[in-house]
């Protein structure tokens, strides 16, 4: 059986067939479907689309973020490739704080040097022998080392006094300052004379230690509070 002999496709034949006729009565329409036949299908561009969130990869742990770039006139995001995680550089370690080495240990010691007697002491009549005084003090805030040795000079006078003499010769101290808590200091003083009686007109001791501008430089400035002694 012949197509046109199919009644559907008949009447399909009878609709389209004026076009046809003239279609191939014009030369020019002819042409323009033949160069159309044998061109190549043109595909249409895919239109674009963003990324699924499926395709995002999460970073490992400690792995350095990755730049991201995109661009706007195409849709698209552009990933760089991870490239080799830079090493962090090893940086020196800070030098020490000052407020926990105020002081060092052999700066903490200041002595007299040489034994020293007042010029002012007058005419020698008895001399009555050595005499030490050893003494810790507690101290807050702040440590001044010539009103520490005044303190123990006077206890030094007195055992002088106690062998029957009145005055001290040939002095000589040393103190050591040490930290103690946040404020505290703790100063031992050691100091040691030679007990002498004199006499004359105007003959007197002192009442203070002797090398006192040695004594200044090891001090500690600001309000000392004693707060023990012993």
């Amino acid at each position: 059986m012949k197509l046109h002999q199919i009644p559907a496709i008949h009447s399909i034949l009878l609709r389209w067939r004026p076009h046809n006729d003239k279609s191939a009565s014009d030369p020019a329409l002819n042409a323009l479907a033949d160069s159309n036949s044998h061109s190549p299908p043109v595909r249409a561009p895919p239109s674009p689309k963003s990324p699924s969130k499926k395709s995002v990869r999460i970073s490992e742990a400690g792995s350095p973020p990755q730049p991201t770039s995109s661009i706007k006139g195409k849709g698209r995001e552009v990933v760089a490739s991870p490239g080799p995680a830079a090493s962090m550089p090893h940086l020196p370690s800070p030098p020490p704080s000052p407020l926990f080495s105020r002081r060092s240990r052999s700066g903490d010691r200041c002595c007299s040097g040489e034994p020293v007697t007042h010029p002012q002491l007058g005419e020698i009549y008895k001399k009555c022998g050595p005499v030490r005084v050893h003494e810790t003090f507690e101290c807050e805030n702040a440590v001044e080392p010539v009103r520490l040795l005044t303190l123990t000079r006077r206890r030094l006078v007195n055992e002088a006094q106690a062998r029957g003499g009145n005055a001290l010769v040939d002095e000589s101290w040393e103190y050591t300052v040490s930290k103690r808590g946040k404020s505290g200091y703790t100063v031992k003083v050691d100091y040691s004379a030679g007990a002498v009686l004199v006499a004359g007109d105007g003959a007197h001791d002192s009442q203070k230690p002797v090398a006192i501008d040695i004594a200044k430089t090891k001090g500690i400035n600001g309000l000392m509070t004693v707060t023990s002694r012993h």
